[in-house]
């Protein structure tokens, strides 16, 4: 992934935190598991708010070779997935507990 924009390397949104530098999600302080992949298409999303992100641009960052099978395009939809589970679960538990 691309040097962040943010000068310190992070961004924060809501409770948790990114620290694009180290690759990690942190929530209230405590590190999140989140695999690679996943992890860098949050952080191009979150780098890029407001705007389109084509599966084409996605795998470029997650697989820099020209050479896209069947099994990169699978995989960039688990990543996407995975990330959207993700966020949907957020989402979900915060409107719970309003």
């Amino acid at each position: 992934m691309a040097e962040s924009e943010y000068p310190t390397g992070r961004i924060r949104f809501g409770v948790f935190e990114v620290d694009f530098r180290a690759g990690e999600l942190r929530k209230q302080g405590l590190k999140v598991r989140l695999q690679n992949q996943p992890f860098q298409v949050l952080a191009m999303l979150l780098e890029r708010p407001h705007e389109v992100i084509t599966r084409e641009e996605l795998q470029k960052v997650l697989w820099p070779s020209d050479t896209v099978g069947d099994f990169d395009q699978a995989s960039t939809k688990q990543s996407i997935k995975s990330v959207t589970r993700w966020a949907i679960q957020r989402r979900v538990r915060a409107f719970l507990r309003r």
